[in-house]
């Protein structure tokens, strides 16, 4: 389910950034992986595979980026 909401995430603008890191954020495994361990530590934790999960995909990365010249040059 992650993968798809990364997928979508590549058909859209660069303002989907924000919502699927929410998406992420607010999903029941990361919410039960962060009140297990307490800490805000593991919030960082999870951005930074978020982070790497979006590195591995570096085609998606380049349609986002395209996006983000597009939605600048209007």
């Amino acid at each position: 389910m992650f993968l798809d909401a990364i997928l979508l995430f590549s058909l859209f603008s660069f303002n989907s950034l924000i919502r699927l890191i929410l998406l992420f954020l607010n999903s029941p495994s990361f919410v039960k992986m962060c009140s297990s361990y307490g800490n805000p530590q593991s919030i960082i934790n999870q951005l930074k595979i978020f982070y790497k999960i979006m590195n591995t995909f570096p085609l998606l990365s380049l349609i986002n980026y395209l996006f983000i010249i597009e939605e600048f040059k209007r």
